[in-house]
């Protein structure tokens, strides 16, 4: 901290969450940080800065009890302030996880995969999952990021676009996060543009929705 640099205490805290096998993974976050090789989980053992066998890596997220609460409650100190605009940009996207192969996999299903072979139906087995983020500012010479505040996988049985409204409702109720008092705006694609996902956004009177418009939709 003497140099002006959050990281080490941002390190501190997160390492402070982690209520069993603290040290395994923090080495397992410092593997996911710095990865560029690993294609699976186990080869995250492999990484330089995990010292451990690859059992170690499967016992301490067996342990995490980290909660997408925590995630947010970590992250939303070292958010930058708005310098340029006075709200909050946030965005919720849902992502497929292909498992072509885990034939036992719980709750796997069709999801959605684009394909650029003109024919072929966009789908593969695996499961989805709805990620909210907030966009901070980009200063000139930035490259662009993303500060996830929260995942949550969607279950074959659920409402994508819905999973992700009851995650931006999280956030925006929560008193010791500064989406529930200042001014926000969500941006979202054509699928959320739905009226369920629109009326539950309209709830925060701070929250204003923008989405884009289904190709098909007439006004």
């Amino acid at each position: 901290m003497e140099n002006n640099n959050p990281l080490p205490q941002f390190r501190y805290e997160v390492y402070q969450h982690f209520n069993k096998r603290a040290d395994t993974l923090m080495e397992l976050v410092d593997a996911l940080s710095s990865n560029q090789f690993a294609h699976s989980v186990a080869e995250l053992s492999l990484a330089p800065c995990f010292r451990r066998e690859y059992s170690a890596l499967y016992k301490g997220i067996a342990g995490c009890e980290l909660t997408n609460t925590d995630v947010a409650h970590l992250a939303a100190p070292y958010i930058p302030v708005p310098q340029q605009r006075n709200f909050r940009l946030v965005a919720s996207d849902v992502s497929s996880h292909p498992r072509l192969y885990s034939d036992t996999l719980t709750d796997r299903g069709c999801v959605y995969t684009p394909t650029v072979i003109k024919g072929q139906q966009p789908i593969t087995l695996g499961h989805q999952y709805s990620t909210v983020i907030s966009l901070p500012e980009k200063a000139l010479g930035d490259a662009p990021w993303v500060i996830p505040l929260s995942t949550a996988r969607v279950a074959s049985s659920e409402d994508k676009e819905m999973v992700g409204a009851t995650q931006c409702q999280a956030l925006l109720e929560d008193p010791d996060l500064p989406f529930a008092a200042e001014l926000c705006l969500g941006v979202y694609d054509s699928s959320y543009s739905k009226l369920a996902f629109l009326y539950a956004q309209c709830q925060h009177p701070n929250q204003v929705t923008a989405t884009r418009v289904r190709s098909n939709r007439v006004f």
